[in-house]
């Protein structure tokens, strides 16, 4: 299980150990895989763009020092290079004389991200 809370509410730390409130936490990933023996890197932090870059990469060892650079680099390169849904709906707009509208009010469709986490939706693009 891994998860990172709101910095709005830091942690504390107690005598007991460190105390957070459930409530406070943004993300949590639970990941149930029987065949997961060993370590699972679940993303990386990318410091200068202020993001979370999600990977799950298996790695023999139950430490972060077991994992080979070259594999985590690797698979960073392979997920950069592939299109991202705006860059789909860019080229979608394109391809059919559309205007991209920077307004809901102004457009005919809105994909916003809750649209975008529909993986249906967002695979009839490539229809």
């Amino acid at each position: 299980m891994v998860g990172w809370m709101d910095a709005k509410h830091p942690m504390k730390v107690t005598k007991s150990g460190v105390a957070y409130h459930p409530t406070h936490v943004q993300q949590q990933v639970k990941i149930n895989d029987n065949n997961l023996t060993k370590g699972l890197l679940f993303g990386v932090l990318d410091i200068e763009r202020k993001e979370v870059l999600w990977l799950e990469l298996e790695f023999d060892g139950q430490v972060v020092h077991n994992m080979s650079l070259h594999a985590v680099k690797a698979l960073i390169k392979r997920l950069e290079s592939k299109i991202k849904v705006g860059e789909l709906l860019e080229l979608k707009a394109e391809v059919h004389q559309q205007e991209i509208a920077n307004e809901k009010e102004n457009a005919d469709q809105i994909y916003d991200q809750h649209w975008a986490l529909n993986l249906a939706e967002v695979n009839q693009l490539w229809n």
